[in-house]
């Protein structure tokens, strides 16, 4: 059983944060110094293909897109897994 505020601020709270996401990672990406060739040979300008253009040490941004990438889904992980804990309960 779920309100509708309960809903909303779900609702809310993922598009945020989907937001914050994908702009902290476009933030990151857009900084990198690029040289050399600007051609990608996909439809789509995916941040891992983008930084392969970046001449300078893409490491840390490789980092925390595998951190947020893997915690992302492991947080959603467990509060589904606590939510059917208390629907057990």
């Amino acid at each position: 059983i779920i309100s509708h505020r309960v809903c909303a601020i779900l609702a809310i709270g993922t598009l945020v944060f989907g937001c914050i996401h994908s702009t902290f990672l476009t933030t990151l990406t857009f900084q990198l110094p690029y040289c050399g060739p600007k051609d990608v040979n996909y439809y789509f300008c995916d941040i891992p293909v983008v930084m392969k253009l970046a001449c300078a040490d893409t490491s840390a941004l490789e980092m925390v897109g595998f951190i947020s990438v893997g915690l992302m889904p492991l947080s959603c992980f467990f509060f589904i897994l606590t939510s059917y804990s208390c629907i057990l309960r």
